[in-house]
């Protein structure tokens, strides 16, 4: 399939609100960059440019060259409008491979392999969870009262797993994201975005998101 490339300033670019896409954000005087891929490229540097001018960007990288340099040497430039969105990922790859982004912690795209939190980012992200900050806070689990024994959990186990499941491979009809919504979101989490900046920006509940950042929904989706 073939993809259309572009480059662009942020301050006179067209919009691609809506448009997928392979996107890069450069510092103009040291030439390291930052790609990234998503399903909507403006709302997604609208969002790194919010998270870089708060002090607040995962990208503990851009960040520092960010607040060294300041915001007037990044350009953003759009390296690839993605039509078919089940591709951003390994369009973002080839580019990965090509320009070797020195900004990106994870060395694949999509991927959080690699990435090495440090002391004080995993005590924000445990107290993020304490408390009444916990999506589970007060609540009984559904599950509470089935019995406990081994034998019961490895059959409900194999009953439900894989191409068990009915669902299996299926989206069902009432499901609130995409698959390639999902795996954005995933990116954003991976990216530092708070889960009630990443519930605004799709019209959900915090609690929405949090259960795809703990695995507990859309764990088929890859």
């Amino acid at each position: 399939m073939a993809h259309q490339i572009l480059s662009h300033h942020p301050h006179n670019a067209p919009s691609y609100n809506g448009v997928a896409g392979v996107y890069q954000i450069t510092n103009a005087i040291t030439g390291e960059a930052y790609i990234g891929s998503t399903v909507n490229i403006s709302g997604r540097w609208a969002s790194h440019r919010y998270k870089l001018r708060k002090g607040t960007h995962g990208n503990r990288n851009l960040q520092e060259s960010w607040n060294k340099y300041g915001k007037g040497v990044f350009d953003f430039s759009v390296l690839e409008v993605v039509s078919d969105k089940s591709e951003l990922i390994a369009a973002e790859q080839r580019f990965f491979l090509e320009l070797k982004p020195t900004f990106n912690i994870a060395p694949n795209a999509g991927s959080c392999l690699g990435v090495i939190h440090t002391e004080e980012s995993k005590a924000n992200m445990a107290e993020s969870r304490r408390g009444e900050k916990n999506c589970w806070f007060g609540k009984v689990p559904t599950c509470a009262g089935m019995s406990s024994l081994p034998e019961v959990k490895a059959k409900i186990s194999a009953k439900n797993s894989g191409a068990g499941n009915p669902m299996f491979g299926v989206t069902p009809p009432h499901a609130k994201f995409t698959d390639e919504q999902v795996r954005e979101i995933r990116r954003a989490i991976s990216d530092g975005d708070s889960l009630t900046t990443i519930a605004k920006r799709y019209g959900v509940s915090k609690a929405n998101i949090a259960h795809i950042r703990q695995g507990r929904s859309y764990a088929r989706v890859v």
